[in-house]
């Protein structure tokens, strides 16, 4: 039941993609981001960023899967440079092949 909710809770907001960066928006109020710079074709995930409100509830991981998509579908390769995305490709190997 609680996983059901989760789902539920993120589909409930919205996913606004504004330049290079991904920001989550709930009730018209930006509640995390993450943002990165280009350089010949590499991300650099330089922030992540969740509001103290929301943290703990996997929104940071859901920014995450974004930029995965979007370095996915522009075939950039990425560089985490913060320290969350640094551990988040630690914890998924399975995207290795798009580390720089």
């Amino acid at each position: 039941m609680e996983f059901s909710f989760f789902i539920s809770y993120i589909s409930d907001m919205e996913k606004v993609r504004k330049g290079n960066s991904i920001r989550l928006i709930e009730n018209g109020t930006e509640v995390g981001f993450i943002s990165w710079s280009l350089d010949q074709g590499v991300m650099f995930l330089e922030h992540t960023f969740v509001d103290e409100s929301q943290r703990g509830k996997g929104l940071a991981a859901v920014l995450m899967d974004e930029a995965v998509k979007v370095a996915k579908q522009e075939n950039y390769k990425i560089r985490p440079v913060c320290s969350y995305s640094s551990v988040w490709f630690e914890k998924h190997p399975e995207e290795k092949e798009l580390l720089d």
